[in-house]
């Protein structure tokens, strides 16, 4: 028995049109890449070579927890790199092109913000 197209199932979503742009996922892995060198820092720090005492325990586990955030970030960006390429990004990230844009969205994801903080920071007056 040979199948034919009309054999498949139907998708339930209608087919997107895809835009893939193989500059931004280029540009996205070189930011996952150029973060490796900030994530071995983090993860092993020189101070940890150092004599253990109670206020450099504390140093080193803040820097590896950077460093975990870090790589979390790291990770967003080779997969939003591979969407890129493919023209699956969807709209609310294809304007994400830094690190700290991505730092502002993980601390939203991993941190406890109250509606309150939200607003506080959203109307904040910046002064340069």
């Amino acid at each position: 028995m040979q199948l034919s197209i009309f054999d498949l199932p139907p998708d339930p979503l209608p087919t997107r049109l895809r835009y893939p742009d193989p500059r931004k996922a280029q540009k996205l892995r070189e930011l996952a890449a150029s973060l490796q060198s900030q994530i071995d820092k983090k993860m092993n720090p020189a101070i940890s070579h150092q004599r253990p005492t109670r206020r450099r325990a504390g140093i080193v586990a803040s820097m590896r927890e950077d460093g975990k955030q870090l790589q979390r970030i790291q990770s967003w960006l080779r997969v939003m790199a591979d969407e890129a390429e493919t023209g699956t990004l969807p709209d609310i990230l294809q304007r994400i092109t830094t690190k700290t844009q991505l730092e502002v969205l993980y601390s939203f994801c991993y941190h406890r913000w109250r509606d309150e903080d939200i607003h506080r920071i959203l109307t904040q007056q910046f002064s340069f």
